[in-house]
């Protein structure tokens, strides 16, 4: 009951009718739902999808697939009928919508150049239906945040293609093989990983499939490279003896297959040694005989990142799961102080160990060769925790693997352990890893082919694998999609770490510059590093000679780059100071030092001392109103001791946050500056406030609010209320309405008007910032029946908005009546934590009586509302119980009833559970 009141009601304000969706001609549809992260043998989920007319499109396999810091894809299909492609979205309300052009069964709805870290709300539409419903709370997704370091590249994986051309059938159990799509599949996500720009993609295990009746293992060499070849990225920085564009790692099929190739595994070059002592000279292995234990090992390195690609299977005859911890050390050795990401097939622990499982059941493994992790894993993970930098952190980054046919993610001891779908079994997919100085991004994508159905329709390569996974030990097939394809938190997700170690630090610019003359005698000094620094020590960064006193030192940003250094005692004028950077203390996040001292000197002749803050303003915003909620501003700082730093909050709450000065550096008298809001603003008037600092330290004040702007849509948007309650569709409203509306524009408003049963009336509005406001009566008694209500809005640019709301009942002649279903939230309901809510709608006023009684039929609670009051008005109306009689106990655990009456009859009935606990 208490999911679906939060689905009925959602959190709209509790006196705010939400628009009902229990409309003629409408049927039922329930979906059996198991969540793939929280799934249980004696639990289950049933979800109901929708209310829909009987002749609407039928919404199912909902399925929001990929999510980055800019983007988002949603994808679902329509059971009975071709139907159109719409998602509707927003910040602060569905304000956005994109739509893709024509009909299909087989739906997919992106998103791009969202903001990161940010919550939106969403609906998707095919032809009629909505989903979620309208009068149910939207869906919402948060884009995922971006590492606060630089972007250096991007990479793309690729796994288990089990690759086997003319292998049939396709083979129908718990994990399904689409056989007869391979070839397809992987052209199409060789193409769409083209379209990403990454610099290099792996090729994670499995390339090749293999059964009992035939081997498949030339067709590495024959079907499945000359595919990948058609990869274009590889930019021209790549380590030079990297000559491939795609990094492949054995899995336990290739293996196995070994023994049938008549050519090599994957290139002419990738295959065993003739002398085990020589070095391949594509990827850089070195392994003597195919028959060794995990011989396929290399690595590169490549903007301060090191890749580690590790053959995790043993011998063709064994084939199951082990790592060549010699190798792997040495490799690891070799780049002792480079954060590395490891490529394995196998996983490199046990998801099933029943003290530590991923899931609370177990998945299905039949169907997965060789074994379930390396069997050497514990040492294996004590073997990489072992390399740490300076600060303690590990140097791993990533243990990247495959063969369970999952997306997960686990972290343990601040290592990252992901697992990814594979590419031709469902989930039918890839990842794009966005790889930053400290941290990356991962997004899982399905590939966007399909193969032409005979009604002209295209079906989705992952909808085909889809229909091969089918139930198995008792689970339906839906679980199991589920399951491979993993919660979104597992498959689309941010890991940080520590900035890594890489190029020195270097001094960018200082303040006062070298040979500057006239310095101010209690001018701080100001030193720009090229990179983010530590902050152990930074008292003894620099040293000043002449000696000044005490050094105190502290960063004016949040990246940790602008060193300001203060000083106990005054320049003396007329002398010649010394400044030196210590490139033994001064190291970056990543514990790299600067190497060499940085000197520089300036002379204080003439130099007086400055008391006076310094000042800074924004430029206005047009009409002071924006429909950006990261919106960016301008502005100018002016000092004549220079100024240092400016710093901004909204409406003088929370962290003092850096802007960026427009030239890089603040360091002049003059300083335009910008600022990018990092967090979206809600709809409605901001303060925009400024601290600014000068080359001497004084600090403007902080209790001025600089600016004050007003965030508004792209188009005015129109709310509609009666009696303070906001009108929908179906609502019953009086015969003598007053409506009242808000109109919000960011480009000011050039008209409005509102429409009553065809009837129109210019509106008068009441402006305040960007708010416009106005109210409507109707000039005689509307009849009984059906009405509506139409409102136009125009902004000075053009831009139009109309909202409309029909029906509208007027019920004055019948008798009373509660439209729909009353309901109560909470329940089961617990006194001690406050109210519970009683919900109906009702066909005109009336005075409205509600008694409560237990089941003995004692009467313990009686409430009488009028018909101009919350409770007895026309249309919706919200009551609440404290769970006491009217004699002022508190009553006992057990089942109470409702009714709520008018003139002696019941209208409505309902059953509400006292539990208290």
């Amino acid at each position: 009951m208490k999911n679906k009141w939060k689905n009925i009601r959602g959190s709209e304000n509790q006196n705010e009718r939400i628009r009902k969706s229990e409309h003629q001609n409408k049927q039922k549809l329930s979906v059996f739902c198991l969540s793939a992260f929280c799934f249980s043998l004696s639990v289950f989920c049933f979800l109901i999808l929708f209310l829909a007319p009987a002749y609407a499109a039928l919404i199912t396999n909902v399925e929001p697939t990929s999510l980055s810091d800019s983007s988002f894809i949603i994808t679902w299909t329509t059971t009975d009928e071709k139907a159109s492609t719409e998602i509707y979205y927003g910040v602060g309300g569905l304000t956005g919508v994109a739509t893709v052009s024509g009909t299909t069964k087989y739906h997919s709805a992106s998103l791009s150049g969202l903001f990161p870290n940010t919550t939106y709300q969403y609906r998707i539409k095919s032809g009629s239906t909505l989903y979620p419903p309208t009068g149910t709370p939207v869906s919402t997704f948060t884009t995922l945040a971006r590492p606060t370091g630089e972007h250096l590249f991007d990479f793309a994986v690729i796994n288990d293609l089990r690759y086997a051309e003319g292998k049939t059938p396709d083979t129908k159990n718990a994990r399904g093989i689409a056989y007869s799509k391979a070839p397809s599949i992987i052209a199409s996500e060789v193409t769409d990983i083209n379209t990403h720009g990454v610099a290099f993609t792996v090729v994670n295990g499995n390339i090749v499939d293999s059964d009992t009746a035939a081997k498949y293992g030339d067709q590495a060499e024959t079907k499945v490279k000359p595919r990948l070849e058609l990869l274009n990225n590889k930019p021209a920085d790549l380590t030079s003896n990297i000559a491939n564009k795609y990094m492949p790692i054995p899995g336990f099929y290739d293996k196995i297959n070994t023994g049938s190739y008549t050519t090599d595994w994957i290139t002419n070059s990738f295959k065993p040694l003739t002398s085990g002592t020589s070095i391949e000279s594509v990827y850089g292995y070195n392994a003597a005989s195919k028959d060794a234990d995990s011989v396929f090992n290399y690595q590169f390195l490549y903007k301060n990142y090191n890749f580690i690609f590790l053959d995790s299977v043993k011998k063709p005859t064994d084939a199951t799961g082990s790592a060549n911890l010699t190798t792997l050390y040495n490799l690891l050795s070799a780049e002792s102080n480079t954060k590395t990401f490891i490529f394995m097939a196998y996983p490199a622990y046990n998801p099933l160990a029943a003290a530590t499982k991923d899931y609370p059941i177990d998945i299905p493994t039949a169907e997965v060769g060789g074994a379930l992790n390396i069997s050497n894993d514990t040492a294996f993970r004590a073997t990489i925790e072992s390399f740490e930098d300076s600060q303690g952190n590990p140097i791993v980054a990533a243990v990247v693997s495959s063969h369970l046919g999952d997306n997960y993610l686990r972290e343990i001891n601040s290592i990252s352990y992901v697992r990814q779908g594979p590419a031709v079994q469902y989930p039918t997919g890839y990842s794009v890893y966005k790889v930053y100085s400290n941290g990356y991004v991962k997004t899982f994508y399905k590939t966007t082919g399909g193969s032409l159905e005979a009604d002209g329709d295209t079906k989705p390569f992952f909808e085909y694998a889809r229909d091969q996974v089918s139930d198995e030990a008792g689970l339906p097939a839906s679980v199991y999609t589920s399951f491979w394809l993993g919660s979104s938190s597992m498959r689309n997700f941010t890991f940080t770490y520590p900035f890594i170690p890489g190029v020195s630090p270097e001094v960018s610019s200082t303040a006062p510059v070298s040979n500057e003359s006239a310095v101010s005698l209690n001018r701080p000094i100001i030193v720009t590093f090229s990179e983010r620094m530590l902050t152990t020590d930074i008292n003894s960064w620099v040293t000043v000679s002449p000696s000044v006193g005490t050094i105190t030192a502290r960063f004016l940003d949040s990246s940790n780059t602008i060193l300001s250094v203060s000083h106990s005692s005054n320049f003396v004028e007329g002398q010649t100071y010394t400044i030196t950077v210590s490139g033994s203390l001064a190291k970056d996040e990543g514990s790299a030092a600067m190497g060499t001292d940085y000197s520089f000197t300036f002379n204080t002749t003439g130099g007086t001392v400055d008391s006076d803050p310094p000042a800074s303003a924004v430029t206005p915003l047009p009409s002071n109103s924006t429909t950006d909620p990261f919106p960016s501003f301008t502005g100018v700082a002016s000092d004549d001791s220079g100024v240092i730093n400016v710093e901004y909050r909204i409406d003088g709450t929370g962290n003092w946050l850096s802007a960026e000065a427009i030239d890089g550096t603040f360091n002049a008298t003059s300083e335009p500056f910008s600022i990018t809001i990092v967090s979206a603003v809600s709809a409605g008037t901001h303060a925009l406030w400024l601290r600014t600092t000068d080359g001497v330290g004084n600090v403007s004040s902080e209790g001025v609010s600089a600016y004050s702007f007003t965030l508004a849509e792209n188009k005015p948007t129109i709310t509609i209320k009666v009696g303070g309650n906001r009108l929908f569709n179906g609502d019953t409203i009086s015969s003598t309405p007053k409506f009242e509306m808000t109109i919000v524009s960011a480009h000011g408003l050039a008209s409005a008007r509102i429409s009553v049963d065809g009837t129109a009336a210019a509106l008068t509005t009441v402006n305040t910032d960007s708010n416009y406001y106005a109210t409507h009566e109707v000039a005689s008694a509307l009849s009984n029946g059906i009405h509506g209500i139409t409102v136009e809005a125009f902004d000075s640019q053009g831009n139009g908005t109309t909202a409309e709301v029909y029906p509208l009942y007027v019920q004055g002649a019948a008798a009373v009546a509660v439209q729909g279903t009353s309901l109560n939230y909470p329940n089961p309901y617990d006194p001690a934590a406050g109210n519970t809510s009683i919900g109906y709608t009702l066909s005109k006023p009336s005075t409205i009586t509600l008694t409560i009684h237990d089941l003995s039929g004692n009467m313990i609670v009686k409430k009488t509302y009028s018909s101009t009051e919350n409770g007895g008005q026309a249309g919706y109306n919200t009551v609440t119980w404290n769970g006491q009689t009217d004699g002022g106990s508190v009553v006992g655990n057990g089942i109470y009833i409702y009714l709520v009456m008018a003139d002696g009859r019941v209208l409505s009935k309902g059953k509400l559970t006292v539990v208290k606990r």
